[in-house]
């Protein structure tokens, strides 16, 4: 190939690539898209929530709400429990990490929802591996039970009460309520 048009080739290529770039600052970006229309499995609101009790494979924490302050009544954590610290730890905490929690539990996402065609132990719902136990400011109690994972691995099966519906929910609740359970522990500890 000779220098000139090699030269050319070169200058040609340069162009093309100015063009394309000066296209491409002035096009608009794409509009976002639309926001996530993932349902809670609850239809409570976390200021409603007075009580709360979880248990799952990591241990259990059983919390009352009383004069606006929570109230951590018991936690266990693997083999060691405690029922109310003797050296109190700081409320504005226990609270902060009790209400996150309530939080979490209030927005818990809903996957999906379908009527339950077989066995309780097909979801892993016969023995359940955790339960969150929710006590409302109107006296009613929500139980949710936790199953096995789905089978992609990235949620779990659920359901509430004796219901006949089956639900799938994100993992992290899980990983929720364990953070919850250490961070306790960690403060009554401290």
């Amino acid at each position: 190939m000779s220098p000139v048009v090699r030269a050319l080739t070169s200058l040609l290529v340069i162009g093309l690539s100015a063009a394309a770039t000066w296209v491409a600052v002035g096009l608009q970006p794409p509009p976002p898209p639309p926001p996530s229309q993932v349902d809670s499995v609850f239809s409570f609101r976390p200021e409603a929530v007075v009580g709360i009790a979880a248990t799952t494979r990591q241990g259990s924490i059983r919390a009352v709400r009383r004069e606006g302050h929570w109230d951590v009544q018991s936690i266990e954590l693997r083999a060691r429990a405690s029922s109310g610290a003797s050296d109190r730890p700081d409320q504005a905490r226990i609270d902060l990490e009790v209400g996150a929690l309530v939080e979490d539990v209030a927005a818990l996402p809903e996957v999906s929802r379908f009527p339950r065609a077989g066995p309780l132990s097909e979801f892993g719902l016969d023995q359940p591996s955790a339960r969150i136990v929710v006590t409302l400011d109107r006296g009613e109690t929500v139980d949710l039970q936790i199953g096995s994972r789905t089978t992609s691995g990235a949620g779990l099966y659920a359901r509430i009460g004796s219901s006949d519906e089956v639900l799938q929910i994100g993992g992290l609740i899980l990983n929720e309520v364990g953070g919850t359970l250490f961070q306790l522990r960690a403060l009554a500890g401290s």
